[in-house]
């Protein structure tokens, strides 16, 4: 961990409140570094419409929170570091730090998540070890959530050849309790990562965050047993918005772990009945290649960054947000599919939005706090 003046300053500007990663990287867009950003931050946000003062964590705070990760043998990775996977590093919204512990090479090789029903049935969990195995044995790194069901299963099968836990909370809490055990063998044999700090318990936005990260680590997602209206659903949406492949294994019409996989097959997934189907969609595959494939759709969406955008627009993109914006979280993607303005248009607005705390902005979702 390289704890220079522009690392600590990262740290402090991702710790900040109103800050968000989309918030975050427009910022760096505008002033280059973290550091130079804390210092505009006052003005920039004041320019926005804040009226609070805004609260940078002290360089003090951050030296200590770095020791505390070194006693735990957690590494910080920002987004500028080699180590920052570069699958998660080409779509929208990627979280400008991450907390890593284990074997961070597993993040430079081609990836593919498996996920599905926490109440999975005794055959989806011997299906998805079968999978998994055969997976993990024809060089993917495994990846899941650490959840109940299907997540233990494709942990499990991947641990000899390598697995990545995504978590919701600290990395020094164990959650599910039952899975403290797995949870410390994957850290000796493959990789556990997050983006919440230290000591965080997990709630129910941080699943959103580690759905969205499970996805972004991942070329594809893969989802065995899910019911409609589940995380492992939603972990598949994801995929979608980050131009990531979904593949889905068909159940039963009478089973309800199974109308989300046969939903997403109609909707367009893979159908998936064995793991030759996913090594042959994968066969002569160029893994930079499809990185950079996705980076060029999601750089489409991301023209913000580059800082340049019309005044007068922008002034009118605020107001439609501020009439339009309601205390419910919504996907950006629905804001935008539900107005007249680009992606970049609106991604701009809502930067100032969270500046001057209007509004919640993470994960790709957004809901109004000052009504």
């Amino acid at each position: 961990m390289n704890l220079d003046r522009n690392f600590l300053d990262w740290l402090r500007l991702y710790a900040t409140k109103s800050v968000g990663q989309v918030t975050f990287r427009r910022l760096l867009a505008e002033f280059k570094t973290a550091s130079e950003a804390i210092k505009a931050l006052p003005e920039v946000a004041a320019k926005a419409g804040r009226s609070k003062s805004f609260e940078v964590p002290s360089l003090d705070w951050a030296e200590k929170y770095c020791q505390k990760c070194q006693k735990f043998g957690v590494e910080l990775i920002p987004f500028y570091e080699n180590d920052y996977p570069r699958a998660l590093k080409v779509v929208e919204g990627a979280p400008m730090l991450l907390h890593a512990k284990g074997r961070l090479e597993l993040l430079k090789q081609k990836s593919l998540a498996v996920v599905g029903s926490r109440t999975a049935s005794l055959q989806g969990i011997a299906f998805a070890k079968k999978l998994t195995k055969e997976l993990s044995d024809s060089r993917f790194v495994i990846v899941s959530g650490l959840a109940r069901g299907i997540d233990t299963a494709a942990h499990l099968a991947a641990l000899e050849g390598g697995t990545i836990a995504v978590v919701g909370n600290g990395l020094d809490v164990f959650y599910p309790p039952e899975n403290k055990e797995l949870q410390e063998k994957i850290v000796q044999n493959g990789l556990i990562i997050g983006e919440p700090f230290l000591g965080r318990e997990p709630v129910a936005q941080t699943f959103h965050y580690r759905n969205r990260l499970i996805s972004g680590l991942s070329l594809g997602v893969l989802v065995v047993e899910a019911a409609m209206k589940s995380g492992s659903l939603l972990t598949a949406e994801y995929a979608v918005e980050q131009s990531k492949d979904v593949f889905a294994v068909p159940g039963h019409p009478y089973d309800p772990r199974a109308r989300g996989t046969n939903f997403l097959i109609k909707n367009g997934a893979n159908l998936i009945e064995n793991a030759q189907n996913i090594v042959d969609f994968y066969q002569n595959f160029d893994y930079q290649q499809r990185l950079f494939e996705i980076q060029e759709v999601n750089e489409e969406k991301l023209g913000y960054f580059s800082g340049d955008y019309d005044e007068t627009a922008a002034e009118e993109v605020v107001e439609f947000l501020k009439e339009n914006l309601g205390a419910a979280v919504l996907p950006v993607s629905e804001v935008v599919k539900n107005s007249n303005y680009s992606t970049a248009q609106i991604l701009a607005a809502l930067c100032e939005l969270e500046l001057a705390g209007i509004i919640e902005f993470e994960n790709m979702t957004v809901r109004k706090v000052a009504i």
